[in-house]
């Protein structure tokens, strides 16, 4: 299904080249005002050298040596806002491969540089190196602290398979894009599959929300978009049923549990949930059917559906199983 989030894809790598320009502009601009700087002939020669160069991986490769040899010079930013200079057109040519490779051999000569270490992290991003992109990006983030970046991390963080550090990007994402239903989402299946139901059940609420406000993303075909809101609309009832049944309140459970099901059929806890909460609230015949369906729908709760179906239905006709057939034979068919 194509992502309803699309609309935030160049947003941080704009952010990106805004900054980069800033990095190679600045050091120009000051570049005069520093007539006390002491540095050698030598010195000069290997800048000069480094800005004469035209070819992006000999630029690197002089810029490497200029770093090895002459660690602490005044010349320095000169030689950065250069190389930074270079790395720009290379990101703005979509040459993310170059990018992290040439990026990669100096940042560790100026390790705390905002511009590198951003193209970086976008660089990573684009070539799907997730496990380097949360690297630079955890860094990144600390001076470009938008939403857009949040995102991103938490959507790399859920391809590492690194839940905690998903549920941490995901609500800071969420903080500050409190419509993205794409995460709203994951974080509610997240944190029901973690049984942290009463998160589950706030984020199935915004993300409900969220979704109920929106309009088909530009770009999705029309049966994708519907496509998705049943998933949100069948997720998020199932959720916040679940969680109201948790908590004893079985007539909301009854309401968003049968909301769920008009959505996606086949969910055998939802029936299972709603046969308790019928039973709780002593409408039999409808706990029954509900318990049937669970059965029949054969998943991890069917066992147990069978057997609280046996028993109230043996509970209300004297004993006896004769006729739970057609009862079961009633919900096969509402199934279908």
């Amino acid at each position: 299904m194509m992502s309803v989030s699309t609309s935030f894809q160049h947003r941080f790598y704009a952010a990106v080249l805004l900054l980069a320009a800033m990095a190679f502009v600045q050091p120009y601009l000051m570049g005069q005002e520093k007539a006390a700087a002491q540095y050698t002939e030598e010195e000069y020669k290997a800048m000069e050298g480094v800005k004469a160069e035209g070819g992006a991986a000999d630029k690197t490769a002089l810029v490497v040596k200029f770093f090895k040899a002459y660690p602490k010079s005044a010349l320095a930013e000169y030689v950065i806002g250069d190389f930074v200079s270079m790395m720009g057109k290379l990101q703005e040519a979509g040459k993310w491969a170059e990018v992290t490779n040439y990026g990669r051999q100096v940042v560790p000569f100026d390790s705390d540089n905002q511009y590198l270490v951003a193209m970086l992290a976008e660089g990573f991003r684009q070539t799907k190196n997730y496990r380097q992109f949360v690297d630079f990006g955890e860094k990144a983030y600390q001076t470009n602290a938008s939403g857009n970046l949040a995102y991103y991390m938490a959507k790399a963080y859920l391809e590492l398979g690194n839940l905690q550090k998903f549920f941490q990007w995901g609500e800071t994402t969420v903080g500050k894009m409190p419509d993205n239903s794409e995460i709203l989402l994951e974080l509610t299946k997240r944190f029901s599959a973690a049984r942290n139901d009463a998160k589950a059940d706030k984020y199935a609420r915004q993300c409900l929300k969220a979704v109920q406000g929106m309009s088909k993303p530009e770009g999705m075909a029309a049966g994708d978009w519907k496509q998705f809101q049943d998933h949100v609309y069948a997720t998020c009832h199932y959720v916040m049923g679940y969680y109201a049944h948790q908590q004893n309140k079985y007539e909301a459970a009854i309401q968003n549990l049968e909301s769920s099901t008009k959505y996606y059929k086949r969910n055998d806890a939802a029936y299972y949930f709603l046969g308790q909460s019928y039973w709780q609230t002593r409408k039999t015949d409808m706990a029954m059917k509900n318990f049937a369906k669970a059965f029949l729908l054969n998943g991890s709760t069917s066992v147990a559906a069978k057997q609280h179906l046996e028993n109230l239905y043996k509970g209300t006709h004297g004993g006896s199983l004769t006729g739970l057939d057609r009862v079961i034979a009633k919900a096969q068919e509402e199934l279908k």
